[in-house]
């Protein structure tokens, strides 16, 4: 799909004060500029990248306060994914996610983190919850404020390699995988709202410098009806 295909050369050419340009990207995909032009102006209307002029195309510099409400929306929206899931639910999903989370395990035990292979687990792990939760207008939601998270980790060159993400984690990939492998749309949910909330609080941590002290995560726990 093109939009995914822009989308990627977009995050990894648009570091902090690079730009790129229709003819870049329609040069590396063999397209003419007509369609990625369209996508560009998409992204654009989404707020995610702006145009500078006789300079090209960069990412939108995002702030903190916004990337905090993205990350709150995606926990949110991807707990409903989560708890949808959780009830429909197959073994080749479950064996696909508990492959993205051993992957996931091996990315961030080798030293020093390699930020591409991270990115793409992460994103890979995502995305396949909030596809097989069968809800489509929430997978294109989704979409659009995972986007904003990473071009906020590049645009302020945060890869990561600061935190501390091998020990001390508390809400992993594989409490997402056992949730969904007991069928509990309340813990699915729970899962996954957690893992995300403690992820922005190491983002935050390492944009304000103070990573070490970064407030800890309040626990989600699912409302008794």
């Amino acid at each position: 799909m093109l939009l995914s295909k822009v989308r990627q050369i977009v995050l990894e050419e648009c570091g902090k004060g690079k730009t790129v340009t229709e003819g870049d990207i329609a040069g590396r995909l063999g397209v003419s500029r007509t369609p990625v032009r369209e996508v560009l102006r998409h992204l654009q209307e989404e707020g995610l990248l702006e145009r500078k002029q006789r300079k090209g195309i960069s990412l939108r510099d995002i702030s903190l306060r916004e990337m905090i409400e993205i990350y709150d929306l995606r926990s949110s929206l991807e707990g409903l994914a989560g708890r949808l899931l959780a009830e429909r639910i197959d073994g080749k999903t479950l064996a696909k996610l508990r492959k993205l989370a051993e992957s996931y395990q091996r990315i961030i035990e080798k030293k020093p983190l390699v930020w591409p292979q991270w990115r793409d687990v992460e994103i890979a792990f995502h995305d396949l919850i909030v596809t097989q939760s069968g809800n489509r207008r929430l997978k294109r939601l989704v979409d659009s404020l995972q986007l904003f998270t990473i071009s906020f980790q590049i645009a302020h060159q945060l890869d990561l390699q600061g935190v501390d993400i091998r020990h001390g984690r508390r809400y992993t990939h594989d409490l997402v995988v056992a949730a969904l492998e007991k069928r509990d749309p309340d813990e699915a949910e729970a899962a996954i709202r957690n893992h995300i909330q403690e992820h922005k609080m190491k983002v935050i941590g390492l944009f304000l410098g103070t990573t070490a002290n970064a407030p800890a995560v309040k626990k989600y726990t699912p409302p008794k009806l």
